[in-house]
């Protein structure tokens, strides 16, 4: 920890443990997003389509070459 008059200006951390902080933001990210879209889908279950459904969907957006 560095200080200047006494208020901490810069905090020193190993490159693994910086690493693994930022890991475990990723996967708290993907958890918090994933949360979300259930809580969507619980308020309009109407969206929920099946996975031929999904896969039509899919092909339509596919642009051929």
């Amino acid at each position: 920890m560095l200080k200047n008059q006494g208020s901490m200006v810069a905090f020193l951390l190993f490159v693994e443990k910086w690493n693994k902080v930022a890991e475990r933001l990723q996967h708290l990210e993907f958890l918090l997003e994933a949360k979300q879209i259930e809580a969507e889908i619980a308020s309009d279950p109407a969206r929920l389509v099946t996975d031929e459904e999904l896969e039509r969907q899919i092909a339509a957006k596919i642009v051929p070459l």
